[in-house]
Formats: structure tokens, C-alpha cells, sequence
């Protein structure tokens, strides 16, 4: 019987916050990432959860810092005004056209 339930998702979205590399108001989707234990890969006990946004303008990856992550982790709402720019740190670019 598998115990871990790691996992990594589709989250949510910001609300309008200015994207700290291309300077744009966009909404950012947010993606978790989560180590927990579970039963057959349900989560029963998220013990470290993380949280990352993308801009869908430039394709900017953002770590959200811990704080935040694990009290927006937590929402279950699809609304997260607690991450703003000041919480984010630049992690890589992704190309979004292909």
C-alpha cells in the first residue's frame, strides 16, 4: 500500500497583481506543489506545500515565498490576495508559444 501522496496541480489564479519581470496587470494561474501522506495517493497530511505562479503574458515562473504558500495552500477558495508581487521570486521562463 502506497502511504506518500505527493502531488503537483493546477490551483487557482491571482487576482490582478503586476507581473514583477514584464511589468503587466495579469491574473497569474498558481500551480501547487505538495508532500503529504495519503492512502493510495489520496492526501490525508500535507506536511510541505508549495506554491508557484506562471504569467501568462511572458511566461515568467514565480516561486511563491513559504509564508504565503502555506496560508494559500490551504484556501479553498479561487481567490488568493494574498500573493502579490512582493512575494514572488523569479525561478525561470517557460516558452508559452510552443
Amino acid at each position: 500500500m502506497k502511504i506518500n501522496a505527493d502531488g503537483f496541480k493546477t490551483f487557482g489564479q491571482t487576482e490582478n497583481l503586476v507581473c514583477p519581470k514584464c511589468k503587466n496587470i495579469v491574473n497569474m494561474q498558481i500551480l501547487k506543489s505538495s508532500s503529504g501522506l495519503g492512502i493510495f495517493n489520496i492526501p490525508i497530511y500535507e506536511y510541505q506545500v508549495e506554491l508557484f505562479t506562471i504569467c501568462p503574458n511572458c511566461g515568467g515562473v514565480f516561486a511563491v515565498n513559504k509564508e504565503t504558500s502555506k496560508l494559500a495552500g490551504n484556501e479553498k477558495s479561487n481567490k488568493y490576495n494574498c500573493i502579490s508581487e512582493a512575494r514572488l521570486k523569479h525561478v525561470k521562463d517557460i516558452n508559452l508559444n510552443g
